[in-house]
């Protein structure tokens, strides 16, 4: 499993938060859950690395178990 960084992004497109941290066996499950673990219309790009991953924007406020997640 892979340690994937998901940055929530500003309406400018700046980062407005500390990364959340998924740990994740592929670039399709981060893609996947990342949007779950972010409030409904919020932005963010997930990063492996120097990597950038997607742009994904969030749907709900709920957890998924496909992904750990730390901060």
């Amino acid at each position: 499993m892979t340690a994937y960084r998901v940055f929530p992004l500003d309406r400018a497109g700046h980062v407005s938060a500390p990364p959340i941290v998924l740990t994740c066996h592929s670039d399709h499950s981060a893609l996947s859950v990342a949007p779950y673990r972010l409030g409904r219309g919020q932005t963010a790009e997930i990063w492996i690395g120097e990597r950038l991953v997607g742009r994904v924007e969030g749907v709900l406020d709920v957890a998924t178990a496909e992904c750990e997640e730390t901060r």
